[in-house]
């Protein structure tokens, strides 16, 4: 796949995250849906890198799964660059509370899907 295709599917991808959470966030508060979506959004990058067989690897992962929870969700009030450290730290924090938890496939375990 090259690299034009492959930014096609991310646009998808990402059009598809923020329609879920837009949809989910007319009907909660910003905390509420922040919750939600982190494990959302962590499996849409996990399975983006399956399904794309990109090289991502953990750090190049939440970075993207940062990024795309900072596009999707605004919480009124606080700065971007803020929201990214929030968002940062709820992913990371999610990431290693399952992986040692459940072990590193935690999502096929605990089968998080939309």
């Amino acid at each position: 796949m090259d690299e034009k295709e492959l930014a096609n599917k991310v646009v998808l991808e990402i059009k598809e995250i923020r329609d879920v959470i837009e949809e989910d966030s007319q009907e909660k508060k910003w905390y509420e849906t922040v919750y939600k979506a982190i494990p959302f959004v962590i499996q849409t990058v996990e399975d983006f890198a399956l399904n794309y067989k990109t090289d991502l690897k953990g750090a190049d992962k939440k970075a993207l799964a940062v990024s795309l929870l900072n596009k999707a969700i605004d919480i009124p009030y606080v700065p971007e660059w803020a929201e990214a450290k929030l968002f940062s730290f709820g992913v990371e924090l999610i990431v290693k509370f399952f992986n040692n938890k459940f072990g590193k496939k935690w999502l096929d375990k605990l089968n998080i899907t939309t």
